[in-house]
């Protein structure tokens, strides 16, 4: 799915208007409909039957007063307000405004200023129908009051499209947030996410995300180009390779996994058992000597070649039988291996995963200013302060990203910034963020598990980009198979282990 900016979208919304044919107000009503469905089946859930409906001047006003519309005409006590200023008055608002006042009878209360707000209880649904995509500058005057006064008040808060204050696209969005902006406990969306939406930075503002389908044309999702992605189902669907009938363990990959250390054995095993379970025909686990009757009696599937050092990497393999490597999962940081890491990278021409210890070696070589270069196809996974110590250290999460773009592009491969909504930054400028996963995923080995999972689909055959793609969205649907069985925590061992019934 692609992710457009605003005015993208409201593109696309012109682009159905024109090709269905349909009128905006008409749009208008289809999305106030689907609000309503919405916020009708959350005050039967919540007993509330008193709502409040605050609406900008604006097209998401006008959403607002065919929302209060719909919700008085259904019975539930309704009360209208709209905000006074110089903004600009939309043809859509004006209909709508007029018919909610001839068609129900319902008042609508102005607020020109602070003494004219309203009152709020904590038994009360408030929605936020004040600026949509229709921010432009800095929130002053009364708007600004009005929803300084709406975080004040512990009504439960809606916010129509997108939270009142809250910029939508990734390029627009300052590195520091105004503090001027609704922090909706739910947002109910139009078509698709909004970019800024995928990021930590807008959680407290939007709180939890739904996106309500309006009827937008599909068509204009296969002519307008996007840079931004959001991970479906339907796309992964599409990926996942068919097995043939006459096919051999020689068909699906020779993976080498380089993992472990003395005490970091369970690295190794849980990234090994993430491959092994994602499908790869052949693993050899390049591991120090100590490790090596934990591994043949954890995962006897797996081949092992021990390192001479019995404790940590002062070699690495041969890669010549590979058709894949991942590298880095409990590897430790030990200078020897430090070298020795460095060194063998620069020979490296296999599809390659590099995780955890294996990253914080690059790091570590990059602030001291020596130039590395990736093999070719090359997958970073790091977790955000993995990525601080690869990139500089961020103070946000979308300056962050940024950052993860701007070292896919440097380096020419993909960057993989694990977290909610994971990131996927391709050498191309590209950005997906994944749709699946939950904070059950949050537990020691879960990241080792995926870094096998990827590596998997590289030896597989799997392209960097639809290898990273694949192994982030089934692990994250690992996370959400897990809490609907009614699991509220996680073992990484059991990603492994449900991993086969969710391809």
């Amino acid at each position: 799915m692609k992710l457009y900016t605003s005015a993208q979208i409201k593109k696309w919304d012109q682009y159905t208007i024109k090709k269905q044919p349909i009128t905006s107000s008409e749009l208008m009503e289809r999305a106030g409909n689907a609000c309503t469905n919405r916020i009708v089946a959350l005050l039967n859930e919540k007993g509330i039957s008193q709502v409040k409906v605050i609406c900008g001047s604006g097209d998401n006003g006008g959403d607002g007063y065919v929302i209060a519309r719909k919700l008085f005409m259904q019975g539930f006590l309704v009360s209208v307000y709209t905000i006074a200023s110089e903004r600009k008055t939309s043809i859509n608002n004006e209909r709508n405004y007029f018919r909610i006042i001839h068609e129900t009878g319902l008042h609508i209360h102005t607020i020109a200023h602070e003494s004219q707000l309203p009152t709020i209880m904590e038994n009360d649904l408030v929605v936020d129908a004040i600026l949509g995509l229709g921010l432009q500058g800095e929130i002053e005057g009364i708007y600004a009051a009005v929803i300084n006064y709406i975080n004040a008040c512990k009504g439960f808060v809606v916010s129509v499209d997108i939270p009142s204050g809250l910029p939508a696209d990734l390029a627009s969005t300052p590195v520091v947030l105004s503090t001027v902006i609704v922090r909706a406990d739910l947002t109910l969306t139009f078509q698709i996410p909004k970019q800024f939406f995928l990021l930590a930075d807008a959680f407290p503002y939007t709180g939890i995300f739904e996106v309500l389908d309006i009827g937008l044309l599909q068509d204009f999702q296969e002519e307008e180009p996007c840079d931004v992605h959001y991970i479906t189902s339907e796309h992964k669907l599409r990926s996942i390779k068919i097995r043939h009938k006459y096919s051999n363990k020689g068909n699906y990959g020779h993976l080498l996994l380089i993992a472990g250390s003395y005490g970091k054995m369970g690295a190794a095993v849980l990234s090994a058992k993430g491959a092994m379970r994602a499908g790869c025909g052949l693993l050899t686990a390049y591991i120090p000597s100590s490790g090596n009757n934990i591994m043949q009696t954890s995962l006897p599937e797996a081949m092992v070649e021990p390192n001479n050092d019995d404790m940590f990497f002062t070699t690495f393999p041969d890669i010549l039988q590979a058709n894949a490597i991942a590298v880095g999962p409990g590897m430790g940081t030990n200078q020897l291996t430090n070298e020795a890491l460095i060194s063998w990278l620069a020979q490296v021409n296999k599809p390659i995963v590099i995780d955890a210890d294996g990253l914080n070696i690059i790091a570590e070589n990059i602030q001291r200013g020596q130039t590395i270069t990736f093999p070719p196809e090359t997958i970073i996974t790091p977790h955000p302060k993995e990525f601080d110590r690869l990139a500089g250290a961020s103070s946000s999460v979308i300056e962050r990203v940024n950052k993860q773009l701007a070292f896919a592009r440097k380096y020419q491969i993909t960057v993989l910034l694990k977290g909610a909504h994971t990131s996927i930054a391709t050498p191309q400028g590209e950005l997906y963020f994944n749709s699946t996963g939950n904070p059950v995923l949050a537990t020691a080995g879960s990241g080792d598990v995926l870094t096998g999972i990827i590596g998997s689909f590289l030896a597989q055959g799997y392209s960097p980009l639809e290898a990273a793609l694949l192994g982030a969205y089934l692990h994250g649907a690992c996370g959400d198979k897990w809490l609907e069985l009614g699991n509220k925590t996680m073992l990484a061992s059991d990603i492994t282990a449900i991993l086969p019934a969710i391809i």
